[in-house]
């Protein structure tokens, strides 16, 4: 009888043991938030709105001695700022046509014929930012340039 006693004993011993290690853990534990850390929501996907091609002349002390074309792809943030760029687009070209006459009336852009791309992309994307406000455009992609002699 006395076996039996000490066996009970220790059973319970054993399983009190069990129950508070059990309740002590999960006291440690961490309860999950939530939703309380949400992720961001990931960033717009870019979007590459493509301008008609936009023809240039060059002009010389009498008449136009060459004609500049360039195709661009402005690279905006998502569709809903691609529209926009496409609402605006009239005033854009015409922005794009003012810029690149300032840099070929003097000259700065041509050394010889060779024609320096970074400078018309800068004057490009800045004529952007004043025709569609600042942090739309941002990048000027030049697909072609081309020079054609009269």
């Amino acid at each position: 009888m006395k076996k039996i006693i000490i066996m009970v004993v220790l059973l319970l011993v054993l399983a009190g043991a069990g129950v508070g290690g059990w309740f002590y853990y999960q006291g440690l534990q961490e309860p999950e938030a939530v939703n309380a850390d949400a992720p961001p929501p990931p960033p717009p996907h870019p979007v590459f709105v493509r301008i008609s091609p936009v023809v240039v002349p060059v002009i010389g002390n009498t008449k136009a001695e060459q004609f500049i074309t360039l195709v661009v792809s402005l690279e905006v943030d998502g569709d809903s700022k691609a529209a926009q760029v496409q609402e605006q687009m009239p005033r854009l070209v015409d922005a794009f046509i003012v810029a690149l006459y300032g840099v070929l009336d003097d000259e700065s852009v041509m050394d010889g014929k060779i024609v320096n791309i970074p400078l018309i992309k800068g004057k490009l994307k800045e004529a952007a930012n004043k025709a569609l406000g600042p942090g739309i455009v941002h990048q000027v992609l030049v697909q072609t340039l081309t020079r054609r002699g009269l």
